[in-house]
């Protein structure tokens, strides 16, 4: 069995891979929580992790493909646009 491992190493990117980047802040609309997009990180499988970090601190690991779903599907709206969802 092979385990993948995180290298805290450089991401390298490439055009178009993926539209998340450090600093970025969304609201999870399921907790009512801000979310800062921290770093991202290439595994030793060459996939792409993203982790996000809380107000009160708390660390979250997700693959980036799930987080762009995530926002894709309105469960994570980027922090400020919450304004204009209708209640």
């Amino acid at each position: 069995m092979t385990v993948a491992t995180l290298e805290p190493s450089t991401v390298t990117l490439d055009a178009g891979e993926t539209f998340l980047a450090p600093g970025q802040r969304y609201l999870s609309l399921d907790k009512l929580e801000q979310v800062t997009v921290a770093k991202l990180v290439r595994d030793s499988l060459g996939l792409l992790h993203v982790t996000m970090r809380t107000a009160s601190g708390r660390e979250l690991s997700a693959f980036a493909r799930q987080v762009e779903d995530a926002i894709s599907d309105g469960a994570l709206v980027p922090f400020g646009a919450e304004r204009a969802i209708p209640c």
